[in-house]
């Protein structure tokens, strides 16, 4: 678990993000099935195609994620990993995570937490009847940030950043 800590907080990404993704590995975030589970809020379901939301598919299950996790690999050509569909409980997706943070190169880390990240944000901006955001457009704007980022802070990816198509 330490190295896979040490490779979460060492990733290319401003802290917000990878705190995101810390609260993710740890079931901290307000979500669906956890508001259940806890009794603040009955009856959330995902924004895009209505299912109950929980942290496998609110990230990767849904048809919106999985579209824009296919145009990060395609535009970025950086393997984003998929966690399988067995890992559905919380507690496998976090082992999961955890091994697959302690094996990801550095551009997959930045990649999987920015992409993260941003599909957290569409998804609450989408929330009080408000349309969600395109996988396109939000993939644009994760190439953005993450370029600001590695020009900011010096440290460049081993792929380069492509382009991002209009």
């Amino acid at each position: 678990d330490h190295k896979s800590w040490l490779s979460l907080s060492d990733t290319l990404a401003p802290g917000k993000v990878k705190i995101h993704m810390w609260r993710l590995i740890r079931n901290g975030l307000a979500m669906g099935a956890e508001l259940l589970r806890r009794r603040i809020k009955q009856g959330v379901f995902c924004i895009a195609c209505g299912r109950e939301e929980m942290n496998y598919h609110r990230f990767w299950g849904c048809y919106h994620s999985a579209k824009l996790w296919k145009i990060m690999l395609s535009e970025l050509g950086v393997p984003v990993a998929i966690p399988p569909e067995s890992v559905c409980s919380q507690s496998a997706l976090s082992r999961w995570l955890m091994t697959w943070f302690a094996e990801a190169t550095d551009d997959e880390r930045a990649v999987m937490v920015q992409g993260a990240y941003a599909l957290w944000l569409a998804r609450n901006n989408a929330r009080d009847g408000q349309r969600i955001e395109e996988a396109e457009a939000i993939a644009k704007r994760v190439f953005q940030l993450m370029g600001e980022w590695q020009s900011i802070h010096g440290r460049k990816s081993k792929q380069n950043t492509p382009a991002v198509k209009e």
